[in-house]
């Protein structure tokens, strides 16, 4: 869950003209396809696929040098 940790604070971001919030909620479906070490650069691409209302989900993944290092749902809610 600490690799996760970095995508949370990715996650959290504020739009100032539009005052908008978004907080990271939850994983599901993770699946760690290989290591991540320090120095790697990470390319992470996320596609929301449903929301309802404040809450929506998004499928991500995230590559290392071109290969799949990682997928998931992300949950996350607007405020």
């Amino acid at each position: 869950m600490r690799h996760w940790r970095r995508l949370e604070q990715l996650l959290y971001c504020r739009k100032k003209r539009i005052g908008t919030y978004s907080t990271f909620a939850g994983i599901k479906n993770a699946k760690f396809k290989a290591q991540v070490t320090p120095g790697d650069v990470l390319e992470m691409s996320c596609e929301i696929i449903a929301r309802k209302g404040p809450v929506g989900v998004g499928k991500a993944e995230a590559y290392v040098d071109g290969k799949l290092a990682v997928s998931a749902e992300l949950t996350f809610a607007i405020e």
